[in-house]
C-alpha cells in the first residue's frame, strides 16, 4: 500500500506537469483581436503604393487542438470592374493584368512570412506546439485572366517554429523553406 502511495506521489505530479496548459478562450479571443487589428494595420501600409488592396478585414478563429486561423481577403491590383464608363476590357488588358498580380504574388507571401513570424509573440495563451494559419482570399473579377493565378494561398506553422523564426539568427532561406505557401 505504501509503494502505491510513493509511486503516485512521485508520478501524479509528473503526469500532470508533462499535461499542456488549457486554453483560456476568453484570453486567447482577446488576444486574438490584436493580431487581427495588427495584421489589418499592415496590409493598410502596404497598400500605400496602392498594389494589394485590403478588401475583408482579418477574422481570427481559434480551432481546439490545432491554433488560431487569420483570415482575410485582399485585391492583389485593383481595377475598375466594367461598368457603364468601362464597357468592357481588351485582351490586352487582362493579360497585363495578370501579370501584375502574378508579379505581386511573392510580394504577398514575403509579407505573410513577417505577419506570422512577428505576431506569434502576441498570442501567449496558444500552446507552443499549436498552429498559426494565416488564409488569404485572392479577389478576381469574373471577366479576368485567370492563368496560372490561384483564388487563395495558406501558410502556417507552429507557434514554436515561429517563435524561432524570429530570431535574429534565423536565415532567410530557412524561414522561406519552414513557412511555404499553399497555393489552391
Amino acid at each position: 500500500m505504501w509503494k502505491r502511495s510513493l509511486l503516485s506521489i512521485v508520478f501524479v505530479p509528473a503526469l500532470l506537469a508533462a499535461e499542456p496548459p488549457a486554453v483560456r478562450p476568453a484570453a486567447i479571443r482577446d488576444e486574438m483581436v490584436t493580431v487581427e487589428r495588427s495584421i489589418n494595420a499592415r496590409f493598410q501600409r502596404i497598400d500605400e503604393p496602392a498594389t494589394i488592396m485590403l478588401l475583408t478585414p482579418a477574422r481570427g478563429a481559434y480551432l481546439d487542438g490545432f491554433g488560431t486561423v487569420f483570415t482575410l481577403e485582399v485585391n492583389l491590383a485593383p481595377t475598375a470592374n466594367v461598368s457603364p464608363f468601362q464597357r468592357s476590357y481588351s485582351e490586352e488588358q487582362k493579360r497585363q493584368l495578370n501579370i501584375r498580380k502574378r508579379a505581386r504574388l511573392e510580394n504577398l507571401e514575403s509579407d505573410a512570412r513577417v505577419i506570422l513570424i512577428e505576431e506569434a509573440g502576441k498570442l501567449p495563451g496558444l500552446p507552443p506546439q499549436e498552429n498559426i494559419a494565416l488564409v488569404i482570399s485572392l479577389f478576381h473579377f469574373g471577366w479576368e485572366d485567370l492563368t496560372k493565378l490561384p483564388g487563395q494561398f495558406v501558410m502556417q506553422a507552429e507557434k514554436r517554429t515561429l517563435l524561432d523564426l524570429g530570431k535574429p539568427d534565423a536565415a532567410k532561406a530557412e524561414i522561406k523553406a519552414k513557412l511555404a505557401a499553399r497555393y489552391y
